[in-house]
This record gives C-alpha cells, structure tokens and sequence, in this order.
C-alpha cells in the first residue's frame, strides 16, 4: 500500500483551510462556519487526540496510583483490579 507524503508547510495550509473555510449544508442553504471545529469533522478527533495526549504526558493525576488510566478520545476510564482469594 501506498501513502502519499505531504511537508509540515502542505499540512498546515490544509488544516487552516479546514478550520477557516468549512461550509455547513442544513437543508438547501450553505454556511460558513466561522467559528470552532464542528464536532464531526475530519480533524476533530484528531485535535482531540493531540490535546488530551498532551495532558497525559504533564502527569495531570486523573486515577490512583493502583488504577491504570485508559482513554478513548475524550472519555477517560480507571480500571481497578480486584482481587479475591
């Protein structure tokens, strides 16, 4: 299989073109969003990814010490084990 490879510069220009020129269609009207990056979009798990990643790795504490921290996206789980003898 293969992948096209785009420049740092390429993927940066597509990015700003996606956040400064997304159309929304409701009905037969088009609008521009101006604003936020619509929940569904192409990128926003992306961002997503980036942003809670980024807060994993500053040791924000979200569990105990005892509990593993799993992600998927934005939801956050802590998984105990539970042991019984």
């Amino acid at each position: 299989m293969l992948h096209n490879v785009e420049d740092k510069a390429s993927l940066l220009d597509k990015l700003r073109a996606h956040l400064l020129h997304n159309v929304i269609k409701v009905d037969q009207r088009y609008f521009l969003q101006d604003q936020g990056i619509s929940q569904g979009s192409a990128v926003s798990t992306l961002l997503c990814n980036i942003y809670y990643g980024k807060m994993e790795a500053s040791n924000v504490t979200v569990c105990a010490d005892s509990e593993l921290l799993m992600r998927q996206v934005q939801l956050l789980i802590c998984v105990k084990a539970i042991y019984s003898t």
